[in-house]
């Protein structure tokens, strides 16, 4: 059984000498084991062979689970890349199969076995802010829908999940969830380019045809192209989500980038989530990405900082010529600014009518089952005016999870820059906070904290966290 002490070395899994005696986490486990054991034969001498079988399996399975933990926290962060995926694939029916429940429960089942180890929970605040937030949503869902409602929150579970998995894993461990996490948005991007240029592949499970409209960026610059594109959705329900996924990936592989100039695949994997992230035409996206990048070349401290800040700097300058002579039109055109701003509005208004719940909110996913549907009022006249989203995350936060919430994950975004900008601050710190501006600037005019592009933003905090935390465990970018 293993773990991982403050500067990253391997310890003892109750980390006695041999000198010691058992821990009572150890003492616990054989106590537990034996239990196992007996109902394993108790089954037996009934004759029950298939019971006894079973439980064997269950227990063989537990056993090595505590024992060697890492080798299943490796197919937890399979899975995490994998959801997208499966719940897209027809054949694996993923209308009969909850896979991120299923997922959501197996993660749990880990973390629940950190009772047997020295690091149970990490001591950060963003164990408190995921705490509150998947205890709040709990009592929300399962108070409303019962036991079969638990589903809607399945990627707040394995945010949660994973954020405490991230501290128990050593540095190729991390490593290997990054090179995971950007492989699959590599994936996504190259399939949202195709769906944007060919109009392939098309996922029924999650969205029956593509999105067409009038946001062709390009076609404000150059005249006389079509302005109607195709918006790349990837394997995802909506162009939004992708872009939620892909926004906070370009500035981590740009600081990957930076990191080792030289490197072409480096360079390819940024232009192709680049390019994926354009194909999404996701405007909130695009800005994200555009932000996160300018963070991680303000922070980053290579000899390239100067050269890479110019090359910022004259992009920056160009687009800026350019948007001035087309923002005006482009607005015009594409504008849904104004429905945006009316649901905020109908939001908070109807928040500030029950201000008694403002302290602990009106719990998760009010605003797309209650508000936005139109049980409170007229359901012509809400659904003529507002968005079926509240599409802004800090409102969604304040409005469904109340100060607290807000509080908890504004002081844990503090405590997270300040570790990963601190002392032990290393290019790979910088990029991962910089994913995490990104995505925090995409959710302005977004709603998908608490959904799988979610799971990503607390994976790529949890890693930036991590990295500062134990940087003799590797705080050098590889």
């Amino acid at each position: 059984m293993e773990s991982h002490d403050s500067r990253g070395a391997t310890a003892p899994l109750t980390g006695q000498t041999h000198a010691d005696r058992p821990s009572v986490a150890a003492l616990s486990g054989y106590i537990m084991v034996a239990a196992c054991l007996g109902l394993v034969a108790f089954a037996l001498a009934r004759g029950h062979a298939i019971v006894a079988l079973l439980l064997a399996c269950l227990l063989t399975l537990g056993v090595t689970a505590v024992v060697q933990p890492r080798a299943y926290r490796y197919v937890a962060w399979v899975g995490v890349a994998a959801v997208p995926f499966a719940t897209a694939w027809t054949l694996l029916h993923p209308d009969l199969y909850d896979m991120p429940l299923y997922l959501s429960v197996f993660i749990m089942l880990l973390v629940g076995l950190g009772v047997f180890q020295t690091r149970v929970l990490p001591r950060t605040m963003g164990t408190v802010y995921l705490g509150y937030i998947i205890l709040a949503a709990f009592v929300s869902v399962f108070s409303a829908f019962g036991p079969g409602g638990l589903g809607r929150i399945s990627a707040i579970v394995i945010a949660f999940g994973a954020y405490v998995l991230l501290f128990r894993a050593g540095r190729r461990e991390r490593r290997f969830v990054l090179a995971l996490l950007l492989g699959m948005c590599f994936i996504e991007a190259v399939l949202a380019v195709l769906q944007s240029v060919f109009g392939w592949p098309v996922f029924p499970a999650q969205l029956a045809t593509l999105i067409r409209s009038d946001r062709n960026y390009i076609a404000y610059l150059v005249p006389g192209m079509n302005e109607s594109v195709t918006q790349g959705s990837g394997t995802f329900y909506h162009f939004n989500a992708l872009g939620g996924v892909l926004a906070p990936a370009v500035p981590v592989a740009f600081g990957l980038w930076m990191g080792r100039l030289r490197s072409p695949l480096r360079l390819v994997i940024l232009l192709v989530l680049l390019a994926g992230t354009v194909a999404t035409f996701s405007r909130g996206a695009l800005l994200g990405s555009v932000a996160g990048i300018l963070f991680v070349a303000f922070f980053e401290q290579s000899r390239s900082r100067r050269v890479m800040m110019l090359l910022v700097v004259c992009a920056v300058f160009v687009a800026s010529l350019l948007a001035l002579s087309t923002a005006t039109q482009y607005y015009q055109t594409t504008e849904n600014v104004g429905i945006r701003a009316q649901t905020w509005r109908l939001a908070v208004t109807d928040a500030l009518e029950r201000p008694s719940s403002l302290l602990f909110g009106y719990g998760y996913d009010y605003f797309h089952t209650v508000l936005s549907a139109g049980t409170g009022g007229d359901t012509r006249a809400i659904k003529s005016t507002v968005m079926p989203g509240v599409h802004s995350g800090p409102l969604q936060l304040a409005l469904e999870f109340g100060l607290v919430g807000a509080i908890l994950f504004a002081l844990w975004m503090l405590t997270a820059s300040q570790t990963g900008l601190g002392t032990n601050r290393s290019p790979l710190t910088v990029a991962l906070l910089g994913g995490a501006v990104a995505f925090l600037f995409h959710q302005v005019l977004d709603t998908s904290m608490f959904l799988y592009p979610g799971v990503l933003f607390v994976i790529v905090v949890g890693l930036a966290e991590a990295e500062a935390r134990a940087p003799e465990d590797g705080s050098t970018l590889t």
